[in-house]
């Protein structure tokens, strides 16, 4: 079991051979449950208007390119930014209201 499926690496257990109960409440998910957005969220992205929308990016990308959760996806961040600029003015108009972050 992972945290996320494209996460095949962060492996948390195995509810196969463990109990889902134990797997959920082990070290590994209880550290991953435990990290909050703004331990992992690179210092750059801290001030960026789109961070509320993304919350950080996809931790997926970064581990796989570096190998932490704490990285940053530049393509995910170039779209996000497109989305702030450009998408959200645009319903912002049409619906006449301000849509609001998940």
């Amino acid at each position: 079991m992972t945290p996320c499926t494209l996460l095949h690496d962060y492996e948390c257990g195995d509810v196969t051979d463990e109990q889902l109960e134990d797997v959920w409440t082990g070290d590994t998910m209880r550290e991953f449950k435990q990290t909050t957005v703004s331990e992992v969220i690179p210092e750059d992205c801290r001030t960026c208007d789109a961070l509320e929308y993304c919350g950080g990016g996809c931790r997926w990308w970064s581990w796989n390119v570096d190998d932490t959760l704490a990285g940053r996806d530049p393509r995910f961040c170039q779209n996000m930014q497109y989305f702030v600029d450009e998408i959200l003015p645009m319903v912002e108009e049409r619906t006449e209201t301000k849509p609001t972050p998940l």
